[in-house]
């Protein structure tokens, strides 16, 4: 992965940061998962939308 690609834990979808118009927000989120929850620091536009409905 180039630095030019990051995926969403969220989600896992795989984002190009020159072609894709999708803002990846910052910070710690604690999501659901599996297990219960997990913490990650990035997240994509959509997941951190529905992050913040919660």
């Amino acid at each position: 992965m180039s630095d030019y690609e990051w995926t969403c834990p969220g989600c896992q979808r795989t984002f190009h940061r020159m072609f894709d118009n999708m803002r990846d927000w910052s910070g710690t989120f604690q999501i659901p998962d599996d297990t219960g929850t997990k913490t990650v620091n990035t997240l994509c536009d959509d997941c951190h939308r529905e992050f913040i409905r919660e």
